[in-house]
C-alpha cells in the first residue's frame, strides 16, 4: 500500500482507540472508592490500558518505517497519561507488587519500540510512575 493509505490507516485506527480511552476514562472518573471498596473496577480499568497500550505499540512495529506510526506512538503516551491517574490513585491492599509488575511489564514492552526518541519518552514516563 502506499505511504498515505497506512497513514489514512494509522488515524482510523486511533480514532477507534481514542474513543474507546475515552469510555474508559469516563468509567474510571464514575468511580469511587465506597462504590468500588475491593478496587475491582480499578482493576479492570489498570488491566485495560495496560492491553491497550500493548495493542497499540504492536500495531505500530507493523506499519512501515516511513512515519505511518508517529500517531500511534503519540497514542500510546496518551494510554499512559491515563494509566498513570490510575495507577496513582490505587492504594489497595497489594497494589504495590502489582504496580511494580506492571511497570516491568510495560518497560518491558516500551523497551522493544524501534523509534529511539519515542521508547525513551515511554521509558521515561514509565519510570516516573
Amino acid at each position: 500500500m502506499p505511504s498515505t493509505a497506512w497513514k489514512h490507516l494509522s488515524r482510523l485506527y486511533c480514532l477507534s482507540v481514542s474513543d474507546l480511552l475515552g469510555s474508559a476514562k469516563e468509567s474510571a472518573r464514575g468511580m469511587r472508592r465506597a462504590e468500588d471498596p475491593r478496587g475491582g473496577v480499578r482493576r479492570e480499568l489498570s488491566f485495560t490500558y495496560v492491553q491497550i497500550f500493548c495493542h497499540v505499540l504492536h500495531v505500530a512495529a507493523m506499519l512501515p518505517e516511513d512515519g505511518t506510526a508517529e500517531a500511534l506512538l503519540v497514542l500510546s503516551l496518551e494510554v499512559l497519561s491515563q494509566y498513570e491517574v490510575l495507577y496513582e490513585a490505587d492504594e489497595s491492599l497489594g497494589s504495590s507488587l502489582r504496580k511494580a509488575n506492571e511497570r516491568h511489564f510495560l518497560e518491558s514492552i516500551a523497551e522493544n519500540v524501534t523509534n529511539k526518541e519515542v521508547r525513551t519518552m515511554l521509558l521515561q514516563k514509565l519510570r516516573k510512575l
